[in-house]
C-alpha cells in the first residue's frame, strides 16, 4: 500500500506503482482528501479489511510516511503488517515504532533537499533497531514520483527512471527478503 507526498496527485506514483506490480507486487494507491496523506492515515485498515488483506507492506513518500505511521502500532497489533518502507520520510515524534518487531526499510537520495536531514537522523531512534537504510547516489526527493521538479529541491545527477528503477529493486528485495524469513 503506497501512500504519496503531501499536495502531490496520486498519479504522480503510478509508474513506481506500475513498475512494482509488474515486479509481482500489488500495489494499492491511496488516494488522500485534497491530496494531503495526513487526511488518510487510516485509510490503510479500511482498505485492508475491504479487500480481505493479510499481512500488507505499508510503504509512503514524505508526508506519505509520516501519515502512515500513524497507524502502524494498531494494524501491527492486530497482525496485518509484513512491513513497512520510508521513502525519504520518517515517522513523527509521536509514532515510536521502536519496539515492534517490524522489518522496516528506509530510502533517502543524495541529493534530496526538501527532507529535514535533522530530523531524519533524529527520528531513526524511533524505527526499530533491525531497520535496513538504502542511499540512493544522485537522487532527490522529487525521484521518488513523477511529479517533476519541486520547489527546493536538489539538482540529481540520474535521471527519474534510474531513481525508479532502483527504488523498485530495493523494494522488491526487501519484500522478498521479508517473506522468505
Amino acid at each position: 500500500m503506497l501512500f504519496g507526498g503531501g499536495l502531490v496527485e496520486e498519479e504522480a506514483y503510478a509508474p513506481l506503482s506500475k513498475q512494482l506490480s509488474d515486479a509481482g507486487i500489488t500495489v494499492y494507491l491511496v488516494q488522500a482528501p485534497l491530496n494531503l496523506p495526513i487526511l488518510a492515515s487510516n485509510k490503510a485498515s479500511s482498505i485492508i479489511e475491504s479487500e480481505n488483506l493479510e499481512q500488507v507492506f505499508l510503504a509512503g513518500h514524505s508526508l506519505g510516511g509520516v501519515s502512515f505511521a500513524q497507524s502502524v502500532d494498531q494494524l501491527y497489533q492486530n497482525e496485518q503488517l509484513a512491513g513497512i518502507i520510508f521513502l525519504a520520510s520518517y515517522p513523527s515524534e509521536k509514532n515510536d515504532l521502536s519496539k515492534l518487531n517490524l522489518p522496516t526499510l528506509s530510502i533517502t537520495a543524495s541529493k534530496d533537499q526538501v527532507l529535514d536531514w535533522e530530523k531524519y537522523q533524529e527520528t531513526k531512534q524511533l524505527l526499530p533497531k533491525e531497520a535496513e537504510y538504502f542511499h540512493i547516489e544522485g537522487g532527490n526527493h522529487s525521484g521518488f514520483g513523477a511529479y517533476g521538479q519541486q520547489d527546493g529541491d536538489g539538482k540529481p545527477t540520474i535521471n527519474s527512471s534510474e531513481q525508479e528503477d532502483i527504488v523498485v529493486n530495493q523494494i522488491r528485495a526487501f519484500i522478498e527478503k521479508t517473506n522468505d524469513q
